[in-house]
C-alpha cells in the first residue's frame, strides 16, 4: 500500500520494462496525491498515455461541508483522562469556510471535552481541552493535499504539541485558564468528525482517524 503524497508535484515510484517483441515504455508515478499510470509504445515517445489509477485514496471518506458529519456516540475513552493523543490524515476538499475536524462537543465549550477546529479567515487551526484551555497555530493547508495531523496533550507533564506530517509545529497562542492544565472533563458528549454542537461542518476528506489515552512521543507519531 502507498500512503497519499503530502505535497504536491510528481514523484516516481517504478518504471520501465522491455516487453517480449517490442520495446514498451511504462512508469507509475503520483502526481498531487494521485497514482498515475504513463504507457508509451516506444522510447522517446513524446506523448504517452497517462491513466488515473481508481482507488488509491478509497479508504476515505469525503464530507459536503453542509450536512454530512459522523458521530460516534459518546466514547468514554475518549475523556475522563489525564493524557489524549489525536492523529489523522486529512485532505480539505474546499477552505471557504470554517470547519470543525473532530470534537467530542465543540470547540472551546465549557460543556464540551474537546475539540479540534480549522478558522478559514485567520488560517488557524485550533483545539481546545474544554473552555479552559485552548491554542492556535497558524497554518495554510492547500485543497487537494493530505495532510497529517497530530495532537498530543498531557496534563501529567503539563504539555500540548501539534504535529503537521510529523514535524513539530509552534503554538502561536496559548490559553490556560487559572494556569493549570486539567484532565479531559467527562462529558456526555457524542465523538464527531467534521461537526460539533454548532453550526459548523467540515468539508473534507479523512481517514486513519487514531485516538490514544496517551500522550504520544516525536518518534511514536
Amino acid at each position: 500500500r502507498i500512503k497519499p503524497a503530502t505535497i504536491s508535484g510528481v514523484q516516481n515510484i517504478v518504471s520501465k520494462f522491455n516487453a517480449i517483441g517490442n520495446e514498451r515504455q511504462f512508469a507509475f508515478f503520483q502526481e498531487d496525491g494521485r497514482l498515475k499510470l504513463q504507457l508509451s509504445e516506444e522510447t522517446g515517445d513524446s506523448t504517452p498515455a497517462t491513466y488515473t489509477v481508481d482507488g488509491f485514496d478509497d479508504y476515505s471518506v469525503s464530507l459536503n461541508g453542509t450536512d454530512e458529519y459522523i458521530s460516534m456516540g459518546d466514547v468514554g475513552q475518549a475523556e475522563g483522562i489525564a493524557q489524549l493523543s489525536v492523529a489523522f490524515w486529512i485532505n480539505f476538499n474546499s477552505i471557504s469556510a470554517s470547519q470543525e475536524l473532530i470534537t467530542k462537543g465543540e470547540y472551546a465549550d465549557g460543556s464540551a471535552s474537546w475539540g479540534i477546529q480549522y478558522d478559514h479567515v485567520n488560517k488557524r487551526l485550533s483545539i481546545s481541552v474544554s473552555n479552559s484551555i485552548y491554542v492556535y497555530i497558524v497554518y495554510e493547508f492547500i485543497p487537494g493535499q493530505w495532510y497529517h495531523i497530530t495532537w498530543a496533550y498531557s496534563n501529567t507533564s503539563d504539555y500540548f504539541a501539534i504535529y503537521i506530517n510529523g514535524a513539530a509545529q509552534t503554538i502561536d497562542s496559548w490559553f490556560i485558564n487559572n494556569g493549570t492544565f486539567i484532565d479531559i472533563p467527562t462529558t456526555a458528549k457524542a465523538l464527531k468528525i467534521g461537526h460539533g454542537d454548532g453550526n459548523l461542518f467540515g468539508n473534507f476528506k479523512i481517514k486513519q482517524v487514531g485516538i490514544w489515552a496517551d500522550y504520544l512521543s516525536a518518534n511514536e507519531i
